[in-house]
């Protein structure tokens, strides 16, 4: 009787680690569309300079929230 209670809650954890993956990772793709929305917003409007835009982009693609783009120029020193 305690293994089958033991077996339920182990059932019951690994749903819930379920749900919480599946919330998790809805809530990225809509944050990652309004991170989108709000790059495209900034540049249209111009209402910020361009260096503050490219450190909105830099700090969302760091945690996902945007597509990391690859660039072939070359950064010189």
């Amino acid at each position: 009787m305690i293994s089958g209670t033991l077996d339920n809650s182990e059932d019951d954890s690994s749903g819930r680690n379920e749900k919480v993956k599946r919330f998790t990772s809805q809530r990225k793709r809509k944050g990652q569309g309004l991170a989108e929305q709000l790059v495209i917003f900034l540049k249209e409007n111009l209402l910020v300079e361009r260096t503050w835009i490219k450190t909105v982009q830099k700090i969302l693609r760091k945690y996902g929230y945007l597509a990391i783009k690859k660039t072939n120029s070359v950064n010189s020193t």
